[in-house]
């Protein structure tokens, strides 16, 4: 049953990458501006967090950042923060990106799934060149394990990718998902090792939050391979993507049934 997902596969792809394409000429190509807001963001998150981190230092209270510059550890966090839980949004609004196509010709409703994920790939490239670029200007050696770093980088869009397009299905008739997810983005946000490293201890509350946090559990794991420290997140981090990855042709063989009556409603 879940070989029908992979028979029309690779006419999905074709039509995914024209629309990815489309999606990241428009966003890189028309702008030097676009590449500055990219920065702009992260580089303010981790000045401000260097002066706080300072403050709360000489007060007696320590930030761990495993031994990393403190800008450049948050710049890299807020960076994949960003294209992270923005390509979970757009994965859940993936049928109303999809409805003009879908209303006008038979197509399969994946070819919108996978056209979102290439263009998060787009996303996650132009960010990892900046973390590149971001570690030779602070003179930041890369870790042992640095070689690895795209390939943790891309389970961990996945694990966007995936999550929300398991959202999609309630999404599409409920908007206050989406809503309910930009309430809880700051907690999710401050909870995740953006500004912090990972506790080793398992019993430790931080190390816990990031258990059952796909995105925490998958930066710590990409903070150790771009650093060369330690992995303590990297059972649940490859439990995540395992567990999302394995669900994924369930969810387009629902979609596949389902995904007429979603566009019907939109």
């Amino acid at each position: 049953m879940i070989t029908k997902c992979f028979s029309s596969l690779r006419s999905d792809l074709a039509v995914a990458l024209m629309l990815a394409k489309r999606e990241s000429k428009s966003r890189y190509s028309t702008s030097i501006l676009d590449y500055a807001w990219i920065i702009a963001g992260p580089s303010i998150y981790a000045v401000v967090f260097y002066f706080v981190r300072r403050e709360l230092s000489a007060s007696g209270i320590t930030i761990d950042t495993g031994g990393v510059n403190p800008i450049l550890y948050a710049f890299i966090g807020v960076l994949m923060w960003q294209v992270w839980f923005d390509t979970l949004l757009k994965q859940i609004d993936v049928f109303k990106y999809g409805k003009p196509f879908l209303r006008a010709q038979p197509m399969n409703p994946e070819v919108f799934f996978f056209a979102i994920c290439l263009s998060s790939f787009a996303d996650l490239f132009v960010r990892l060149l900046l973390i590149a670029i971001a570690m030779i200007v602070m003179l930041e050696p890369p870790g042992s394990y640095a070689v690895w770093t795209p390939a943790i980088a891309i389970i961990l869009l996945m694990t966007a990718n995936v999550i929300g397009f398991l959202l999609a299905l309630p999404g599409s008739f409920f908007s206050d998902i989406v809503k309910s997810l930009q309430s809880i983005s700051l907690g999710l946000f401050l909870a995740s090792p953006i500004f912090y490293a990972v506790p080793n201890d398992t019993s430790a509350v931080l190390y816990q939050l990031n258990v059952w946090n796909p995105f925490g559990a998958s930066l710590a794991v990409l903070h150790g391979t771009l650093h060369g420290g330690t992995f303590p997140t990297l059972s649940p981090f490859l439990a995540w993507g395992s567990g999302l990855l394995l669900i994924l042709p369930l969810l387009i063989l629902l979609y596949r049934r389902v995904g007429p009556l979603i566009v019907e409603r939109l």
